[in-house]
């Protein structure tokens, strides 16, 4: 696997550079460049400590299989979407239910809204990294 880092100072450059053979051989990268990547194509990008990681993602997924994995994901997280809807859509349930079994339904909602839409943003990251 390639990673790319931009390191967020000159400390943490020297930091890294200095423990780059162990890095390597733990995380088992084929490469490790202190710098952003001259073509962005197939890399992921995540920021720790202002550090910026660009992490090749080409190399290291089955790309067909992750995505048949986040469609699977996103149909399951539509199922409890449903399921917490149709809880608070009905008048009944709202007329009997305790107010924190409402407000729990109504919290599920909304985080199988938030997974679905990270989900969809990963399965179009991963779609981009088809050839």
């Amino acid at each position: 696997m390639k990673v790319n880092i931009k390191p967020a100072s000159n400390k943490v450059r020297s930091l890294i550079a200095k423990n780059s053979e162990y890095m390597l051989g733990l995380a088992k990268l084929e490469n490790l460049m202190l710098e952003e990547p001259a073509e962005k194509k197939g890399f992921v990008k995540t920021v720790k400590s202002d550090s910026v990681i660009y992490i090749n993602l080409i190399d290291a997924i089955d790309i067909d299989l992750e995505i048949r994995r986040i469609e699977d994901e996103i149909s399951k997280e539509k199922l409890k979407k449903e399921k917490s809807d149709r809880k608070i859509s009905n008048p009944q349930f709202i007329k009997k239910a305790p107010e924190d079994v409402i407000n729990k339904e109504k919290m599920k909602l909304e985080e199988a809204n938030n997974s679905i839409e990270n989900l969809r943003e990963q399965l179009n990251l991963i779609r981009s990294l088809k050839p």
